[in-house]
């Protein structure tokens, strides 16, 4: 199993500026996330780029929440009007 970068105690960068962000690839599934802590979330919003695959229309609101509420800029993409939420509350 592959550890995530872990981050030292105390407040967080912002990931606007490309200097705070892990330039790696990150690849989830919705199982996966039932398993995340804020912690992991706080590793999870760094990296470069992030595929979710196989999530629910709630757990797609809780990864833009998550986000968002990190001072990041979010994109989702859904194909129907469970996904609107999520839609909505994205950047």
């Amino acid at each position: 199993t592959k550890q995530m970068h872990e981050l030292p105690d105390g407040p967080l960068p912002t990931c606007r500026d490309p200097a705070n962000r892990i330039n790696r690839s990150l690849v989830l599934e919705g199982k996966d996330l039932l398993l995340l802590t804020e912690k992991h979330w706080d590793v999870i919003t760094r990296y470069e780029e992030i595929v979710f695959a196989r999530t629910t229309p709630e757990q797609k609101l809780s990864i833009v929440n998550s986000f968002r509420s990190r001072d990041n800029v979010v994109a989702v993409t859904g194909d129907g009007v469970n996904d609107a939420p999520a839609l909505k509350a994205a950047d």
